[in-house]
């Protein structure tokens, strides 16, 4: 069973994954904060 999911894995082209859309941050000295993507959609 463990061989399967790894070769499923491999051949898959979808990723499956828990996490959902997450929100980042980029911390400048120039610039301070700036949304570079927000989980809304709104980015820089």
């Amino acid at each position: 069973m463990v061989r399967l999911q790894g070769l499923k894995q491999r051949v898959s082209l979808a990723t499956e994954s828990v996490s959902g859309p997450v929100d980042v941050l980029l911390i400048s000295k120039a610039e301070g904060l700036v949304w570079v993507k927000r989980k809304g959609g709104e980015g820089a």
